[in-house]
């Protein structure tokens, strides 16, 4: 709706009645035709200092300029140095709010070590410079180790002498995978080989084995089961496959390749069901008769 006013227009009526005073509406007008925005020390009707309204909470159906019903800003995104009413710091509810923390997954390997060096000397293993194995004699072997996955060093020292390094490597560790670190050779060739034991085994009546040759012998052997051959020609640093055995004991022999003489043999040896195996044959058929090293590689 526009209002419109005469310009000079008056209300007058008997000078005795002072009810009726002089208006001059021109400054109205000018405000309305012109968008004229009052501010401190000007308005239509004098000097005015205009404000906001005073603690009148707009509500539905109440509002300082009459009814009203409020409504929050139409897509009106609060951003800092901007916001609906003027410049604004978007801050997160003080309260009320659950904030979930991200936790990574740490992932574990683990290595297990067996003294296989066919010099039969004690060792120290030493893992990114600290001890981890003190005189783990020839054919003796550790529980497993974990260790975030990631690179190692690992150093072997004669037992007791860390002035005699016999061997260093690094090595990576896997998340969630089982090693054996086998100490081999002899005094002029050392070796650390880091075999992955893979085996996952669930039968409760039957176990796996694999052997794993660390003898530096250079005689081919076969392998015999029960007195089945199984395997032929087995050379050194060879690693055969998994054989599914019936749980309880079993009879191993190793002849030399091609023959029936016999280069060592285990009448007894019992395979518990459920379980994974490494054989290992060692020694060097010379100072150190060639043996079998029975380990569980099951964590």
């Amino acid at each position: 709706m526009r209002i419109i006013f005469n310009n000079n227009t008056m209300r007058t009526g008997p000078s005795e009645d002072e009810r009726y005073q002089y208006t001059n509406f021109s400054d109205l007008q000018k405000i309305l035709d012109n968008n004229v925005t009052a501010t401190p020390g000007e308005g239509p009707l004098g000097n005015v200092t205009p404000t906001l309204p005073g603690d009148v909470t707009a509500a539905p159906g109440e509002g300082p300029l009459g009814n009203v019903t409020p409504t929050l800003p139409g897509d009106v995104i609060a951003a800092p140095g901007q916001g609906p009413l003027g410049n604004v710091t978007p801050t997160v509810p003080s309260s009320g709010v659950t904030i979930i923390p991200i936790i990574p997954v740490v992932r574990y390997g683990y290595i297990k070590f067996f003294n296989s060096n066919s010099s039969g000397e004690s060792i120290d293993i030493y893992i990114n410079g600290t001890i981890a194995v003190s005189n783990l004699k020839f054919r003796e072997y550790t529980e497993y180790f974990s260790g975030t996955a990631g690179n190692y060093r690992i150093t072997v020292y004669s037992a007791g002498k860390r002035n005699r390094k016999l061997f260093e490597r690094f090595f990576r560790i896997v998340g969630n995978r089982k090693y054996t670190g086998v100490f081999q050779g002899d005094y002029n060739n050392f070796s650390m080989n880091i075999i992955e034991n893979n085996c996952n085994m669930l039968n409760s009546l039957r176990a796996d084995v694999r052997f794993i040759n660390t003898a530096p012998n250079p005689t081919l052997m076969d392998i015999y089961v029960d007195g089945s051959i199984i395997i032929r020609d087995f050379y050194y640093n060879d690693i055969s496959s998994y054989l599914t055995l019936s749980e309880g004991f079993h009879n191993v022999t190793l002849t030399v390749a091609g023959t029936m003489r016999v280069v060592v043999e285990e009448p007894q040896l019992y395979f518990s069901g459920g379980s994974c195996y490494g054989l290992y044959v060692s020694g060097n058929n010379n100072t150190i008769p060639i043996q079998l090293t029975l380990i569980n590689e099951r964590l």
